[in-house]
């Protein structure tokens, strides 16, 4: 006896529901378990003592300017390394258009041939109800906002519109009406959104999609054992007399059935990880294609489950929807990579006042958005970034207990995590953050290690004021080894300005012989920010890549 076809599209929804149940939790579990590890770490002492070098007097300079510039002031110069970095950001759209394409025209032949439908205007509105899957990717590429969102929604959703207003006026078939297109994308598209967008939520995105891939294969033992043995009465009962002979009850064999495949599974699912770990430190993978590939294996599971119901063999065809959309995504990048021509690749250090949270990690995450098409960043954990900037090796490191060799604990380990450093492109033309872990005592060599092998500097003083004594050092530090040149200030309205450029002559006034800034030619520059909206973060970034390109 068969498995019954209604009961594998129920074993692949049950799959996908448990899996989202069961992962949103434990990921947030192991967010706050994870910040805490780094609080912890952060909180230590190595033991070293560190003497930060005295001031050799104060000077008495008098050449310090300090500017304060409106961003909407400032006109866009449209640099060369701009350009590449709109450029680079472009042809992964079309990357993923293409390859989500592909994805959505083999679902739709499936869904055609077990319909059996006909018609091209019908089939190409096929194609666009299983070309949704693109919006949720795009979300990843360039939504900086949820202004970002609602146009990328909006855009999909009028082409959607027309597209059924036009097949209801030309089709003949009965079932291509309004109501009828509109229930089919609902029903196709609702589950797998929802889905997406509980694994996406802001504690969570980081990991939701990793922590998901793992408790899909591991659920995927017990479910379809269970799936099996329903369709196969014969194997379930003779199962149950194994156990039973074994001195097994009956809760306790109906324990086993879903203990045993669960471990089995599990490892599987473990192995996976660690599969997945090493791509991505070998760079053949990094995290935006994770979470495309994540959104793409969800859409395609519910896809599936429905195909299913109807039949089991276009169930199974149709789960090769994911292979084609990964086989033609490498294509793309293959031929772009071979392409592209050689660029410099900037490192851009972030430092930032840590407590302030959302507001802080708003503007990481929109930089760091757009300039990884241009070059690296740097920057020294903290609480605040923790698990905005949580990646597969990290997160390995932390679950197998052994997240305290990520932290530099000596001036060994802070040189072995410099070498270690990846400043180069990965095979889709994106740079990766590289973080610096740092116990409470080393943070401070640590700073000055990562300003000297950085060619531009960030520092977000929004909310500066006198109670952020360690924004203070990074100024005093910053002042005393890389030309102003090179380093950005941000403020806003909370910026205590009096206090902030008190601070930068004080920092001024005892820089030591050797600084690049100890003449009596030195302008420094706060960039305000008024809202961190996008017109803002982008004059910033072509500001940046105007000094590289300089």
């Amino acid at each position: 006896m068969n498995i019954p076809e209604n009961l594998m599209a129920s074993a692949v929804m049950i799959l996908f529901f448990f899996s989202i149940l069961m992962a949103v939790p434990l990921a947030y579990f192991l967010v706050k378990r994870y910040k805490k590890a780094i609080v912890d770490g952060m909180s230590k002492n190595t033991g070293i003592k560190i003497i930060d070098p005295e001031h050799d007097r104060r000077f008495n300079r008098t050449g310090l300017k300090i500017e304060t510039v409106d961003l909407d002031s400032v006109p866009l110069k449209n640099t060369k390394l701009f350009y590449h970095l709109k450029e680079t950001l472009g042809s992964h759209l079309i990357g993923y258009f293409i390859s989500c394409l592909v994805f959505a025209i083999y679902i739709g032949i499936v869904f055609f041939i077990n319909a059996n439908l006909s018609g091209t205007l019908t089939f190409l509105f096929v194609v666009l109800i299983f070309l949704f899957p693109l919006v949720p990717v795009s979300f990843i590429l360039i939504a900086r906002s949820k202004l970002d969102r609602y146009i990328l929604i909006g855009l999909y959703g009028f082409i959607f519109i027309v597209s059924i207003y036009i097949v209801d006026g030309i089709s003949n078939n009965p079932e291509s009406n309004f109501d009828g297109l509109m229930k089919a994308f609902m029903i196709y598209n609702t589950v797998p959104t929802a889905g997406i967008f509980l694994l996406r939520l802001e504690k969570i995105k980081s990991i939701g999609m990793f922590v998901f891939s793992f408790v899909v294969v591991a659920l995927t033992g017990p479910v379809f054992l269970f799936s099996y043995l329903i369709g196969h009465p014969d194997s379930s009962e003779t199962l149950s007399k194994l156990f039973i002979e074994m001195g097994l009850g009956v809760y306790e064999t109906l324990a086993a059935w879903i203990i045993l495949p669960l471990i089995m599974a599990s490892i599987i699912g473990w192995l996976c990880l660690k599969a997945i770990r090493n791509l991505y430190i070998q760079k053949k993978i990094n995290e935006m294609q994770l979470l495309a590939d994540g959104i793409m294996i969800i859409f395609n599971l519910c896809y599936s489950s429905f195909f299913f119901i109807a039949d089991v063999k276009f169930g199974l065809i149709s789960l090769l929807a994911f292979p084609f959309y990964k086989m033609s995504n490498y294509l793309w990048f293959g031929y772009i990579g071979k392409r592209r021509i050689a660029n410099p690749s900037p490192t851009l250090l972030i430092l930032r006042v840590f407590n302030l949270g959302v507001k802080g990690k708003s503007l990481f995450e929109m930089v760091f958005k757009h300039w990884r098409y241009a070059g690296s960043v740097q920057l020294i954990t903290g609480p605040d970034l923790a698990a905005t900037t949580l990646e597969p090796h990290e997160f390995m490191e932390f679950i197998t207990g052994n997240l305290k060799n990520s932290f530099c604990n000596d001036t060994e380990s802070l040189d072995q995590k410099l070498d270690a450093m990846d400043h180069e492109p990965d095979k889709d033309g994106t740079h990766r953050v590289n973080e610096m872990m740092c116990r409470n005592d080393t943070w401070k060599s640590v700073l000055k290690s990562l300003t000297m092998n950085s060619d531009l500097v960030l520092m977000d003083l929004r909310s500066f004021s006198e109670k952020f004594k360690g924004c203070r050092y990074e100024i005093d530090a910053l002042i005393n080894m890389i030309s102003m040149d090179r380093v950005f200030f941000i403020v806003n309205g909370e910026t205590d300005l009096n206090y902030c450029n008190s601070i930068f002559e004080q920092s001024y006034q005892y820089a030591g012989i050797g600084s690049p800034n100890a003449n009596d030619s030195v302008t420094i520059k706060l960039f305000y920010m008024k809202s961190g909206k996008n017109k803002e973060v982008f004059k910033l970034l072509d500001i940046l890549c105007s000094k590289i390109s300089n």
